[in-house]
């Protein structure tokens, strides 16, 4: 089954651009398709430092 991942960027949940990616789900959903929304600007994403030890340890990134 296809997946679709929706990246939201709005500063404002329930928003505008909320209510059109929600309609864009539905369609999307009506179709047999599973989604997930995810609000990037409350994420906590750091950038990486090139230190190697994830390429090392073969593990997520414990520098950051």
């Amino acid at each position: 089954m296809a997946q679709v991942l929706i990246l939201m960027s709005s500063p404002r949940k329930k928003g505008n651009t909320d209510r059109l990616a929600n309609a864009f789900i539905k369609g999307i959903e009506e179709n047999r398709y599973t989604t997930e929304k995810v609000y990037v600007n409350y994420q906590n994403i750091k950038p990486c430092l090139g230190c190697d030890v994830c390429q090392k340890n073969k593990t997520m990134c414990t520098k950051r």
